[in-house]
């Protein structure tokens, strides 16, 4: 939906840049109607897209307020959902996990610590 949405907005946004409702180099815009409504639907996208990024960062927020040492890793799964990543180690003491969740961004992200399937910490 959101790669919809986006894809939406850089069509409508870009419609005037490559010509559309405007002139060539050397002549004003034609169609001045047309330009408005795709720069009123471009804002509107826009507007909508944000909308949904930030009610998705306040549930998200939300979900990692839930978050208490103690909890198992399916209690965690249950409330984040699946792990970005995993690195695992073994030893003599046990399993030692570190969960990696970058919630769709390019940034490190936040890092949950399991030993033995419990979480015994985070760090975001």
């Amino acid at each position: 939906m959101k790669q919809f949405i986006s894809l939406v907005v850089i069509i409508c946004l870009s419609m005037p840049i490559t010509g559309f409702a405007t002139g060539t180099n050397d002549e004003p815009p034609t169609n001045y109607a047309a330009f408005a409504i795709i720069m009123v639907v471009g804002l509107i996208v826009t507007f909508i897209v944000l909308h949904i990024a930030k009610k998705e960062a306040i549930d998200l927020q939300q979900k990692w307020d839930q978050l208490k040492i103690g909890m198992t890793d399916s209690e965690v799964i249950q409330l984040l959902g699946k792990p970005d990543d995993v690195n695992r180690t073994v030893g003599s003491w046990g399993v030692s996990e570190q969960w990696v969740y970058r919630f769709g961004s390019s940034y490190g992200g936040s890092y949950l610590y399991f030993e033995n399937g419990i979480l015994t910490s985070w760090q975001d």
